[in-house]
C-alpha cells in the first residue's frame, strides 16, 4: 500500500480510537472519574457481539444493537454499584475501583470465552471499495462513516437538547449545576451509559477490522493517549486526536518496525502521550485552567 493508502487507513482507524476516547471523556466530564476500564469495555463488547453472531445466529444489526444496549446497561450497573458509593471520596479511590474493574472484566472474558484470537463473521459487505489504485474494505469505510455520524449526533445533543446542556453545566461545575436544580446523579448515570455505549461501538468496529482477541483491550486503551492528546474536556478534539494517533501508529509500523523488530505502532501513542504531558498537559484542544487563591 502506498503512502496515500497508509494515511487513509491511519485516519480511519484513528476515528475509532477517537470514538472510544469520546466515551472516556464523557465519563470524566460528568463524574470526574478517570475510567481505566474503557479498554476492557471495548474487549467485552467485541466478545458479546461475537457470541450473539456465532451462537445465537442473530442478524448483524440486531446483534450490534443488543450488544450496545447490554454494555450500556453494564455501564449503569458499574456507576450505581462501584462509582456512586465513592462520591465525596478522594479521586484515587475511583481510579483504583476502575482498575479493579479491569481485572474483573479480563477474568470474566478469560473464563467465559477462549483467550486466543477467534474468527469474526462479516458484518459489513465483503466487496472492497476501490478508489483509483487504492482498495479498502467496507468495514473500514463504514467505521469512518459511523464515527462521523456519532460525532455529529453528540454535537447536536450537547448544543440543542436540555439533557445535553445540563451535562455541559455539570462538566463545568457540580456545585453550579446543583444550585441550578440539575439532577447531577442522573446525568452521571447518563454519562456512564454513553461512555459504555461508545466503548461498545468502538469494540464492534475494531472487531470487524482486526478480529476478536484479548489484545483488543490494548487497542481500546489507546483511547487514553487520545483523550490526553485532545484534552480531557474536548469531545470534538477526540476525533482529531484519534486521527493523529492512528496516522502516527500506522506510519510507525510501516517505517520504524523494519528497523526495530516490531512493536513501534503500539508504543507510539504512549510516547506521544508522555511528550504531550510534558509540553502541553491540558491537551491540544483543552484550556489551561488557572486556580486563583
Amino acid at each position: 500500500m502506498d503512502i496515500v493508502g497508509l494515511l487513509i487507513t491511519g485516519i480511519i482507524v484513528g476515528t475509532i480510537y477517537g470514538l472510544i476516547a469520546m466515551g472516556f471523556s464523557l465519563v470524566y466530564k460528568a463524574s470526574g472519574v478517570f475510567n481505566m476500564a474503557q479498554g476492557e469495555i471495548v474487549l467485552i463488547s467485541a466478545f458479546v457481539l461475537w457470541t450473539t453472531l456465532t451462537t445465537l445466529h442473530l442478524p448483524a444489526i440486531v446483534a450490534a444493537i443488543l450488544t450496545i444496549v447490554a454494555v450500556s446497561i453494564f455501564g449503569i450497573v458499574v456507576e450505581r454499584t462501584m462509582i456512586r458509593p465513592l462520591i465525596g471520596q478522594d479521586h484515587m479511590a475511583s481510579v483504583m475501583m476502575t482498575l479493579s474493574l479491569v481485572l474483573i472484566i479480563k477474568g470474566a472474558v478469560a473464563g467465559i470465552w477462549a483467550t486466543e484470537r477467534v474468527g469474526f463473521p462479516e458484518i459489513f459487505p465483503k466487496a472492497a471499495v476501490k478508489v483509483s489504485t487504492l482498495s479498502f474494505s467496507q468495514s473500514m469505510l463504514w467505521s469512518f462513516v459511523i464515527a462521523m455520524l456519532i460525532l455529529l449526533g453528540f454535537t447536536v445533543f450537547f448544543n440543542r437538547t436540555k439533557a445535553g446542556l445540563e451535562m455541559r453545566a455539570v462538566a463545568m461545575s457540580h456545585a453550579m449545576a446543583l444550585s441550578l436544580g440539575i439532577d447531577v446523579k442522573r446525568l452521571m448515570t447518563l454519562a456512564w451509559v454513553f461512555g459504555a455505549g461508545l466503548g461498545a461501538v468502538g469494540g464492534i468496529l475494531l472487531a470487524s477490522i482486526v478480529g476478536v482477541s484479548m489484545g483488543i483491550a490494548d487497542m481500546g486503551l489507546k483511547a487514553l493517549s487520545v483523550v490526553l492528546l485532545a484534552g480531557m474536556q474536548s469531545l470534538q478534539g477526540c476525533i482529531v486526536a484519534g486521527m493523529i494517533v492512528g496516522l502516527g501508529e500506522i506510519l510507525a509500523v510501516r517505517y520504524l518496525d523494519p528497523y526495530t523488530g516490531g512493536g513501534m505502532g503500539d508504543l507510539f501513542p504512549f510516547v506521544l502521550m508522555l511528550a504531550l504531558l510534558l509540553m502541553r498537559p491540558y491537551g491540544l484542544f483543552g484550556e489551561k485552567i488557572i486556580d486563583r487563591v
